[in-house]
């Protein structure tokens, strides 16, 4: 097995505080490490013996469907997206039956 693959490894992530012409925003910063202790390395026999037995159940076709794709947009065009969203969340709300 190939450790310094990154599906071997531990991915962690930590959040910068940026410094912008428009002011202050968040950039999340991803980092990987290879898996070095005998409890990390033994943490993928769990992970695969996990993934084997439920490996049908992981999949989220609802959230996926549902997906799309912002790459290249303007920032007001992904407010836009995200306002409407926020509106039919809202409406379903509103629409459920009183308990």
């Amino acid at each position: 097995m190939d450790h310094d693959d990154p599906g071997f490894g531990i991915f962690t992530l930590s959040f910068n505080r940026e410094m912008g012409e428009n002011g202050v925003y968040y950039s999340v910063d991803f980092d990987w490490r290879s898996r070095e202790s005998d409890e990390e390395i033994k943490q993928l026999d769990l992970i695969g013996a996990f993934m084997s037995s439920y490996q049908n159940q992981l999949i989220d076709l609802e959230g996926i469907r549902d997906m799309t794709c912002v790459d290249g947009w303007e920032a007001q065009k992904i407010e836009t997206l995200t306002n409407k969203y926020r509106e039919l969340e809202e409406a379903e709300v509103r629409s459920l039956p009183a308990a």
